[in-house]
């Protein structure tokens, strides 16, 4: 009696340290990079007795530990909500037999064509087709339509890596869009949620791109488009719409009342040296463009427009990965020329400050920082998903210049977490929580 409650006891306490592991990220079985294994764990007979435990812990060093604190605090929420957390994890246990089947009724034998579901908080949700190597191998055609409330609308077809000879390729793409009630709270940084009203947008757009492969996974392209945009009365009944503002307060916004037609001509330099597409733990990604827009048949919308955009991943330990990202935009006019509000900076995306509404801050400059702590809660297989946990802070601000007007106290802050789903070929899903000082908001994208 005495002995078998012994054996009781041991496999209880077994399983908590067990339970502890999972919900804390933690993966002890795995060497440091560097390291290696002169044992197969698969082929491994189960001999493990009680000594073997402690030499396993015993891989992580003291700082080790320091380091990957931040993973288990911030972790913790998801450790305390374990009734709510698992019907997540059952359905991402289950994520890999459910994509596996709808694969092979949605996608050709071949990988070649396909179509797939696609959703964001923007466009809307509905599908995308798609044909691999088309003329050229690399060559890609993707096809999207996207439906959403009030009759949002999103339509684009876009023609990749077609190649002409040598290190000289093209893109080409065409799309509409009608958005109803795109959201506007004013321009400057200190613009207020109380003065949001809405306006509805009709864009219609066409791009030609060519590009040289400068090798070492660079690129540089030169863009020649065009766009047509009607801004009217926003949908949403339950919010001002910019039309019906005062005449003091239209003057300060160009653009509003003009079916305007510009042309533009962006020069843009491309670097990605991820390691992988999913969940990348090294590399860099840079881009960097530079362009002019004009008017059609007048002269009263003419500026100029720069961007930065660089992200750092770095790898820690046990697949822990940071991500740094920097941006900036830079928007002038030529002389008394304009600028449409909806061609202005904008933060409050979901590329850009996540827990603000979109458009929440909009003015000609713009500058954002991203730190981003990823770690993973299901390691991706040849047969199976990956899944990753994502913490992240964003901040920047918006100025008439941002060279005259910087200032930290200025920033705009907002945090959160959520997963993000992935297979060797990229992401998948991702559902994040943002918190800003305005509120709460959730995102779901389908890639």
């Amino acid at each position: 009696m005495f002995q078998a409650k012994c054996k009781f006891v041991n496999y209880r306490l077994f399983g908590i340290v067990l339970v502890l592991v999972f919900f804390f990220g933690l993966n002890i079985q795995q060497p440091l990079l560097g390291q290696t294994s002169q044992e197969d764990p698969e082929k491994k007979e189960n001999t493990s007795n009680e000594s073997d435990f402690p030499k396993k812990l015993k891989s992580k060093k003291t700082w080790e530990y320091i380091v990957d604190f931040p993973g288990r605090v911030l972790y913790l929420p998801f450790w305390l909500l374990d009734k709510g957390a698992k019907p997540i994890f059952s359905l991402v246990g289950a994520a890999p037999v459910t994509y596996s089947k709808l694969a092979r009724i949605l996608i050709s034998a071949d990988g070649r064509r396909g179509i797939l579901p696609s959703y964001s908080p923007r466009t809307g949700g509905g599908l995308k087709f798609f044909l691999k190597d088309l003329t050229n191998p690399g060559s890609k055609l993707n096809i999207t339509a996207n439906l959403g409330l009030r009759w949002r609308q999103y339509y684009k077809i876009q023609l990749k890596r077609f190649q002409l000879g040598g290190p000289f390729r093209s893109d080409f793409s065409a799309q509409y869009l009608y958005f109803p009630d795109e959201p506007f709270y004013g321009i400057g940084n200190n613009s207020s949620k109380g003065d949001k009203t809405n306006f509805a947008q009709k864009q219609a757009a066409a791009r030609a791109t060519l590009g040289v492969d400068l090798g070492r996974k660079t690129i540089v392209t030169a863009t020649f488009g065009f766009e047509n945009n009607i801004i009217s009365k926003g949908k949403n009944p339950h919010i001002k719409s910019i039309t019906e503002l005062s005449p003091e307060e239209k003057e300060y916004i160009s653009g509003l009342s003009d079916e305007i037609s510009m042309f533009s001509l962006q020069f843009q330099l491309q670097h990605d040296s991820r390691n992988r597409l999913g969940n990348p733990s090294a590399g860099w990604e840079v881009n960097i463009k530079n362009g002019i827009f004009h008017q059609t048949g007048n002269s009263k919308y003419v500026f100029w427009k720069s961007s930065a955009d660089i992200t750092r991943y770095l790898h820690l330990f046990y697949d822990r990965t940071f991500v740094f990202r920097i941006a900036t935009e830079v928007t002038r006019t030529y002389g008394n020329r304009q600028i449409p509000f909806y061609y202005l900076s904008e933060l409050g995306r979901t590329e850009t400050i996540r827990g603000f509404s979109r458009g929440r801050f909009r003015d000609k400059d713009m500058v954002l920082g991203s730190l981003e702590y990823r770690f993973p809660l299901m390691k991706r297989s040849e047969k199976q998903l990956g899944l990753d946990a994502v913490y992240f802070i964003d901040a920047g601000q918006v100025s008439q210049n941002i060279f005259d007007n910087f200032s930290i106290k200025d920033f705009q802050v907002g945090f959160g977490g959520g997963i993000c789903l992935f297979s060797r070929n990229g992401r998948i899903l991702q559902m994040l929580l943002g918190k800003s000082k305005d509120r709460f908001r959730f995102y779901l994208v389908l890639y």
